[in-house]
């Protein structure tokens, strides 16, 4: 199983995007998406098992739901597959990096069996506005 966690700090090279040392081995394919398609704070990066799951929820979604139908289709849409090459770099597609905000540097933050892929700028600056509630850790057991 999967279970990628901690955060890096990285740059991209013309869109591209060097897996950390310590992910690497485990990363054969990554699913792309702007999140949301429509509110793009960030790319999630999803590995086969988690896209797989996704997917099937996808394919049972009827026609009759409109909102669900909708929500299916921005995903279809943006949805980039990513293979890595021989060195571990992914090539990011300019578009979802446009939609991220994201230019040179980035912040890579594991997330159990996915990546969430930020703008190192908007990554710092939502860190610093993150406020944690002290019930909410006693409920996690932290």
């Amino acid at each position: 199983m999967i279970s990628w966690w901690g955060a890096e700090e990285v740059a991209l090279d013309s869109g591209r995007l060097l897996i950390p040392s310590r992910w690497r081995s485990e990363v054969s394919r990554l699913y792309a998406l702007p999140w949301l398609p429509h509110q793009p704070e960030y790319i999630k990066l999803f590995s086969p098992q988690r896209w797989a799951r996704i997917d099937e929820i996808l394919r049972h979604i009827g026609l009759a739901d409109r909102e669900k139908a909708y929500i299916a289709r921005l995903l279809s849409f943006s949805m980039e597959e990513l293979q890595p090459d021989k060195v571990g770099r992914i090539r990011l597609p300019q578009r979802l990096l446009d939609a991220a905000g994201i230019q040179n540097r980035a912040v890579l933050v594991g997330f159990g069996d996915h990546f969430e892929l930020w703008s190192a700028d908007r990554f710092f600056t939502a860190i610093q506005q993150i406020q944690v509630d002290e019930k909410i850790i006693q409920e996690l057991g932290i």
